[in-house]
């Protein structure tokens, strides 16, 4: 994904581009982590759905302060307000949003862990 890809399906991200390279690795590796395709083997729906969750993690990392977190348990992200259970010291910090795009594109198993 580039950067230009990004704030297209992110117009209202404040992540700027030196924030969004340092910050695509980090939500790639997340993102792979959730998935049970490779990308080279989803449907152009299915496709969507992962860049979108791909753009909402690097999202979520900026206004989390990282990919790891400290427990918080609330986040505003791109103006909305959500509050999530306390998270563990180092645990990594996945938008719950991102989860539910790959999830409702059949991109994920539902039986997992937390997903």
């Amino acid at each position: 994904m580039t950067y230009a890809e990004f704030k297209a399906l992110l117009p209202d991200s404040r992540v700027n581009e030196a924030e969004f390279n340092r910050l695509l690795m980090q939500a790639e590796a997340v993102i792979g982590d959730m998935i049970v395709y490779c990308v080279e083997e989803m449907t152009d729906k299915q496709k969507a759905a992962y860049d979108k969750a791909f753009a909402l993690q690097i999202d979520y990392f900026s206004e989390a302060g990282g990919a790891t977190g400290d427990g918080l348990t609330s986040q505003n992200i791109n103006g909305t307000s959500m509050t999530f259970g306390g998270g563990k010291f180092g645990e990594v910090n996945t938008n719950p949003v991102s989860v539910a795009a790959l999830r409702n594109a059949g991109l994920t198993v539902r039986a997992y862990g937390w997903y």
